[in-house]
């Protein structure tokens, strides 16, 4: 049996195959174009996923050879996995752009979070449910009374995860989940360190609960405004480590309460 991703691919190369053909197409021509493209199938097994997709309402039989056409179903179905093609080459790009591994791209990819939360902020406070704001809080809350012991890059993934889900807009989070993906962890701990060794860490884990009371009143322009500068200080802080680290002077860190 075929894997999903293997079927998918099938399913692209077959519609897209009807869709370029000027004339009704059969198995034959199938088979030969699964060939080509390095899958080895049978006539009679291209003739199967023929009807198949027949069964599914995707193609229909004309004339008395057999041959395939689209039906409109068809063709919205080929437009539909196109996209999606088009949206996981696009995910594979983001995801190896965000696979930070130097300061600078750590500051790049903070430009990133700063565009795609602020925007998430704003929509959560439109559309976040009160219990999803609730939550947020509560979350908050616990941050700043633990920051000093705790986990702080835990508990800051978790409220901005929250958020972004918050906002209820599935590409935004699935922005921020990419952005804040465990590879970028050592990042993460470096700005962690450099924001205690700036003496700022305080003020960046207070943003939050600014956040969540932004959230709670239903203030979206306010709750963008605060995340997008919850993130500038992030930057702000590492660039200032960055040109610290090339004039020369580097500032070195040692181990951090609350750190990992």
């Amino acid at each position: 049996m075929a894997k999903a991703d293997d079927r998918t691919r099938m399913e692209v190369i077959a519609l897209d195959l009807l869709a370029q053909s000027d004339e009704p197409t059969g198995a034959r021509r199938l088979a030969e174009v699964y060939r080509r493209e390095k899958i080895d199938l049978a006539e009679a097994t291209a003739g199967r996923f023929l009807r198949a997709l027949d069964e599914m309402g995707l193609t229909q039989t004309v004339g008395a050879r057999g041959g395939r056409v689209l039906t409109k179903a068809g063709r919205i179905r080929l437009r539909q996995l196109h996209a999606e093609q088009q949206i996981q080459a696009q995910s594979a790009l983001v995801a190896q752009a965000a696979d930070v591994k130097s300061l600078d791209e750590l500051i790049d990819l903070l430009h990133v979070r700063r565009a795609a939360e602020a925007e998430a902020a704003r929509l959560a406070a439109i559309r976040a449910t009160d219990q999803e704001i609730e939550r947020l809080t509560e979350v908050a809350a616990t941050h700043t009374a633990c920051f000093e012991t705790c986990d702080r890059i835990e508990q800051s993934h978790n409220f901005h995860l929250l958020l972004a889900r918050a906002s209820h807009n599935r590409m935004l989070l699935a922005i921020t989940e990419l952005l804040l993906d465990p590879r970028n962890d050592k990042l993460a701990v470096l700005l962690d360190r450099i924001a205690v060794g700036a003496g700022v860490i305080a003020g960046m884990v207070s943003a939050h609960p600014k956040i969540a009371l932004a959230l709670r009143r239903r203030e979206a322009d306010k709750a963008e405004q605060l995340m997008r500068e919850h993130i500038e200080m992030m930057i702000s802080t590492a660039n200032r480590h960055r040109k610290r680290q090339v004039s020369g002077k580097p500032k070195s860190f040692g181990p951090v309460p609350g750190s990992t």
